[in-house]
């Protein structure tokens, strides 16, 4: 804080001693002492309130970008949806292609989850023998 040499503390020290007197000096050392202890403890206050607030500040900038970037997200969402509104009102079912199987149209199935696909046989298990079983011989 202050910069002051070995030598400059000794020549205010040696002044104190002649203007105060020795049976004073500790007593006022000691009061000295609490004031400079005060004056730090202010210092370091104000240093710390103004840091919150500049964390406070850096918040509600970050808060309002924040803001401005979902309302601009929101557009673009509203947007999105109204030109894939629009494409599917142009999309007629008529347009659609028919499956050559079954004759219907296949773009509404693919809406409910439902594709036209060609039938499989069913899975029949085979025969296993059963281990408890005995079994007939030769």
């Amino acid at each position: 804080m202050f910069e002051l040499s070995f030598g400059e503390i000794a020549l205010i020290l040696v002044i104190a001693l002649l203007v105060v007197g020795p049976e004073k000096l500790p007593g006022i050392a000691r009061s000295l002492g609490l004031w400079l202890g005060k004056a730090r403890r202010f210092v370091a206050s104000v240093r710390a309130d103004i840091d919150r607030e500049l964390q406070t500040e850096e918040l509600k900038r970050l808060v309002d970008q924040q803001a401005q970037d979902m309302v601009r997200l929101r557009t673009m969402l509203d947007e999105t949806k109204a030109v894939i509104d629009s494409e599917q009102h142009r999309v007629t079912p008529e347009a659609l292609p028919a499956s050559p199987e079954t004759g219907r149209e296949v773009g509404p199935e693919i809406g409910q989850g439902s594709i036209d696909r060609p039938a499989q046989a069913p899975h029949t298990p085979s025969p296993m023998p059963d281990p408890h079983q005995p079994q007939a011989g030769p």
